[in-house]
C-alpha cells in the first residue's frame, strides 16, 4: 500500500547508493525467508490483522523484517 516506487527511491536516496532497493511481489512465505537466510531485511506492507501482532493495521503499515523463528 502506498507508492512503492517513490518510498524506494527515497530510500536509495538516502542511503547514497549504500543499499540495494527493489520493489517485488512475494507470493510465498518461502521467497521471503530465502531473503532472511541471506541476511537480507525485507520490508513488507501489511492489511489488516497479523496473528500475535500488538495491533491492527486497517489502513496498512509497512514492517521491516530482519528475522523469523
Amino acid at each position: 500500500y502506498g507508492s512503492w516506487p517513490l518510498n524506494i527511491a527515497h530510500a536509495f536516496d538516502y542511503s547514497q547508493g549504500k543499499l540495494f532497493c527493489c520493489v517485488q511481489r512475494l507470493h510465498s512465505f518461502s521467497i521471503l525467508y530465502d531473503y532472511l537466510k541471506k541476511k537480507n531485511p525485507v520490508v513488507v506492507s501489511v492489511k489488516g490483522t497479523l496473528q500475535g501482532a500488538e495491533k491492527n493495521y486497517p489502513h496498512g503499515h509497512l514492517l521491516l523484517v530482519v528475522g523469523y523463528d
